[in-house]
């Protein structure tokens, strides 16, 4: 039985890679692989079964930083990211969106 599989994400926004002995997600470098195209959660699935690759790079969404009053938050993907900065801009914060 294969350690990984493609599921759609449970809000209908993109591919995930399962990982069946964890019970969620796959986990590489610290961040899930969630939110991809279809035939990017097929290739990370083909390079989290088979044998590394060098030069081959897990296709991960990237992270986005909210930056306000000092304080940076980590964010998962562009779309979190923006989720919180209008929800500080509502609160009337001066918000900077940078991706890594």
């Amino acid at each position: 039985m294969r350690r990984y599989l493609v599921r759609q994400g449970n809000t209908g926004r993109g591919w995930l890679v399962w990982d069946r002995v964890r019970r969620g997600p796959a986990v590489v470098d610290g961040r899930e692989v969630t939110r991809l195209s279809r035939e990017n959660a097929y290739a990370a699935v083909a390079l989290l079964d088979g044998p590394r690759l060098d030069g081959k790079k897990m296709p991960v969404p990237t992270a986005w930083q909210v930056i306000y009053s000092g304080i940076i938050v980590d964010c998962r993907d562009e779309q979190d990211a923006k989720s919180l900065a209008q929800e500080l801009v509502r609160k009337g914060f001066r918000v900077r969106l940078k991706r890594q």
